[in-house]
């Protein structure tokens, strides 16, 4: 996962002609499941009908002249469950009134690796809009990773020419993003691709490890914090596409032009 403090917002500025930025915005799948222990006692107030989940309810016994002879008090919780992905997210950014069309339909979530640099974020993004940064923290990474390459070395010129690499990793996460906070794994690999982007004499050639679809399971965590200040169990998966490279100004990031 890629997705460093140190996004793509922070060089994305204004530029006043057409340019290509080459880099790759693969779609992120998030599908996580936060549970939490909540009253098991449904109630309703009568007066306003607000529904509430109370753990214990008490019931009184009374005597022929209403005097109350004995209380009884039964406990009770049940476990609630909802789901969170791309949906929450995008409405979560809805309400914060981040979508710059204030429109939920047509936004999407990708992560976003601009190859000069390789700066990277994770974005929501719609056509015509501007992009929308989504902050991740990654708190902790650990590998295992298996990887071989090649390249050549030349004195005349003193260039250093990559010609292959390939790698396959695990990698341990611990993540922080809107409130929750847990560690996963990460599987991935990747290879040094050569190619070029565009057709005839505007093509631009270009050399980058590209990742293919990736995913993050065995995930374990916390969502915000409920009333007895524990945080919701967090479960669930995050997929990320394979990259392909494309063109970032067509998904409304803006780069200073390199002269």
């Amino acid at each position: 996962m890629k997705y460093s403090i140190a996004c793509l917002a922070a060089i994305a500025i204004a530029s006043s002609s057409f340019a290509v930025t080459l880099g790759t915005a693969p779609a992120v799948t998030i599908a996580l499941t936060a549970s939490e222990t909540t009253g098991g006692f449904k109630i309703v107030d009568p007066d306003t009908k607000e529904v509430s989940y109370e753990y214990s309810k008490s019931t009184d016994k009374l005597d022929k002249e209403g005097n109350v002879i004995l209380t009884t008090t039964e406990y009770k919780t049940v476990v609630s469950s909802y789901r969170y992905g791309n949906a929450q997210l995008i409405n979560e950014l809805y309400y914060a009134d981040l979508l710059p069309d204030g429109v939920v339909k047509g936004w999407s979530i990708v992560g976003v690796t601009a190859l000069e640099d390789g700066s990277s974020g994770l974005f929501a993004v719609k056509k015509g809009q501007e992009p929308v940064s989504i902050e991740v923290e990654i708190l902790n990474i650990t590998d295992a990773e298996t990887s071989a390459g090649k390249e050549t070395y030349s004195p005349e010129t003193e260039f250093t020419t990559p010609v292959s690499y390939s790698y396959s990793r695990k990698s341990s996460l611990g993540i922080a993003f809107n409130g929750f906070e847990f560690t996963g794994i990460e599987t991935s690999s990747g290879k040094y691709v050569k190619a070029s982007f565009g057709k005839g004499a505007s093509a631009i050639p270009y050399g980058a490890v590209l990742d293919g679809a990736t995913k993050v399971a065995g995930i374990n965590g916390t969502y915000g914090s409920s009333e007895d200040e524990y945080g919701a169990l967090v479960e669930g998966t995050i997929t990320t596409a394979a990259e392909v490279v494309l063109n970032l100004e067509t998904l409304g990031f803006q780069f200073e032009s390199v002269e």
